[in-house]
């Protein structure tokens, strides 16, 4: 929608590095949707409310990397170290070869992909099993 007025209103250009971009930010969208979900369904609307923002601050932490700022230091290579284990790292990575002007590194999308689907299978086995009953 916004992509859409953008292009008609402000003759914003598409071009395949947008949808790429369009792509992968998507990919995440749905990585944040399932967390989103597995706790909805799992915890009760009182601590969903409690550890909403500190979720948010940790899944903020897993996207940016620390190692990007300059600092090298102990702690900061141990985050980021803990960073590459979820996808908003390596997805970070290929933005930043997009915008500039780099391709993406095979590695990276390799990563990307294999670090999101290891995030989600133990996230699939969170989700109760219910049994839907036959209406009588």
């Amino acid at each position: 929608m916004v992509l859409g007025v953008a292009t008609v209103f402000a003759k914003f250009p598409i071009n395949g590095k947008l949808g790429i971009q369009f792509f992968l930010l998507t990919v995440m969208g749905i990585y944040f949707s399932i967390i989103g979900f597995v706790l909805g369904v799992r915890l009760d609307a009182k601590l969903i409310d409690t550890v909403g923002f500190p979720v948010i601050i940790l899944a903020a932490l897993t996207i940016m990397p620390f190692a990007s700022f300059g600092a090298e230091s102990g702690f900061i290579s141990l985050v980021a170290k803990v960073q590459r284990i979820f996808p908003g790292y390596y997805y970070t990575n290929m933005m930043n070869a997009i915008l500039s002007g780099n391709g993406i590194q095979l590695k990276d999308m390799l990563l990307f992909i294999t670090s999101f689907v290891l995030n989600i299978i133990p996230l699939y086995f969170l989700v109760p099993k219910v049994k839907l009953s036959k209406a009588k």
